[in-house]
C-alpha cells in the first residue's frame, strides 16, 4: 500500500465525508415535514442509499487491487468513480497516478537526475501532450452532449495533465547513464531512473515508440513504453542512436 497515492486516500475519504453528510441530512427528512416533495422521491433514496455505500466500498477495494497489480484494479476504479462525480475525481486521478506507481515499483524517480551528472540528454519536447488537448475537446463534446459527468472527468483529466506536463518539462526527456537511463513513460508517472541491467530487451515500434521488456525483481516482470515524440523532433535521430549504442554496450537486445 506504500506506493498508493495520497490523491487516492484523499478522494476516497472526501466521497466518504460527503456521503455521510448528504444522507444524513436526508434522513433526517420525512414526506411529513416536506410535503411539496413527491413521496416517489423519498423511495428513490431509499434505493441509492445501498447503491452509494456499494460504489465506495467498491472503490476501496479497487485501491486493494492497485496495490496487489491486478489490471482490473484502475478499470474498477474508473467504473466505481464514474457515478460519483464530480467528488469522485480527485479519487479516479489518485488511482491513476497509483496504477503506475505500483506498476513500476522498485525503479528509482529520477527527478535529481540532471545534465551534469548524464553521459547524454536530452531536454523534453516543448508542447503539452495531445492528451491534455483530448481532455478539453472532449469535455466540450460531452458538455454540448448532456453528458455532463463524463464532461467533468475529461476536464479534470486535462487541467491534470496541463500541471503534470508543465512538471515533466522540468526534466530530461532522456538521460543516460554510466549504469541507467532516465526516461518518462507517460503523463502520469513521474520520470524513472532505469538500470540497464532490468533491462531484457528493447522494441523499436512504428509509432516512434521504444517498448521496453523489464525485470524489476525476480519473478516479477514488466513492460514500459517511452515515445520518442517526447523529445525535440530535429534530436529524435540522435536520442534513439545514443539510447541504441548505450544499450548494446550494456548487451541489451534492441529489435
Amino acid at each position: 500500500m506504500r506506493y498508493i497515492h495520497p490523491a487516492a486516500w484523499a478522494g476516497l475519504l472526501l466521497n466518504g465525508i460527503l456521503m455521510f453528510v448528504l444522507f444524513s441530512a436526508l434522513n433526517s427528512l420525512s414526506p411529513a415535514e416536506v410535503p411539496q416533495m413527491d413521496p416517489a422521491v423519498f423511495e428513490v433514496l431509499g434505493v441509492l442509499q445501498p447503491v452509494a455505500l456499494f460504489l465506495l466500498g467498491l472503490q476501496a477495494v479497487s485501491v486493494g487491487l492497485i496495490a496487489s497489480r491486478f489490471k482490473a484494479g484502475l478499470a474498477l476504479a474508473v467504473f466505481a468513480s464514474f457515478f460519483m462525480l464530480p467528488a469522485g475525481l480527485v479519487y479516479l486521478i489518485g488511482c491513476i497516478l497509483s496504477h503506475y506507481r505500483c506498476k513500476y515499483a522498485g525503479l528509482e524517480m529520477a527527478f535529481s537526475s540532471g545534465p551534469a551528472q548524464a553521459v547524454f540528454s536530452q531536454a523534453s519536447a516543448a508542447t503539452l501532450p495531445y492528451a491534455t488537448t483530448g481532455g478539453f475537446v472532449l469535455f466540450a463534446v460531452c458538455t454540448v452532449a448532456g453528458l455532463l459527468d463524463m464532461g467533468v472527468m475529461f476536464l479534470g483529466l486535462g487541467l491534470t495533465g496541463i500541471y503534470l506536463s508543465l512538471r515533466a518539462r522540468k526534466c530530461h526527456a532522456l538521460s543516460l547513464h554510466q549504469t541507467y537511463f532516465t526516461v518518462t513513460p507517460g503523463l502520469f508517472v513521474d520520470p524513472l531512473a532505469i538500470p540497464y541491467a532490468a533491462v531484457q530487451s528493447a522494441t523499436l515500434c512504428d509509432d516512434e515508440s521504444i517498448r521496453f521488456a523489464l525485470e524489476l525483481a525476480p519473478g516479477r516482470q514488466t513492460e514500459l513504453v517511452w515515445s520518442l515524440l517526447r523529445v525535440d523532433k530535429k534530436n529524435r535521430r540522435a536520442a534513439l542512436e545514443s539510447l541504441g549504442e548505450a544499450l548494446a554496450a550494456h548487451h541489451v537486445p534492441l529489435y
